[in-house]
C-alpha cells in the first residue's frame, strides 16, 4: 500500500533586513484599545 504525503513543505527562504532607511514610529505608554468591547463589560459589578 502507498501512502500518499499529506503535507508537503516548500523551501523556506530566509531575507536579511535593510537597515539603510529609518522610521520612526510614535511611542505609546499606555495601551491602545483595539476589536469589539465585550459583551461582558454590560454585567460587570463595579463598586
Amino acid at each position: 500500500m502507498k501512502l500518499r504525503n499529506l503535507y508537503t513543505t516548500k523551501n523556506i527562504e530566509f531575507y536579511t533586513p535593510n537597515y539603510s532607511t529609518k522610521l520612526k514610529l510614535p511611542f505609546v505608554s499606555n495601551g491602545i484599545s483595539a476589536g469589539f468591547p465585550s459583551p461582558a463589560d454590560d454585567f460587570l459589578d463595579i463598586n
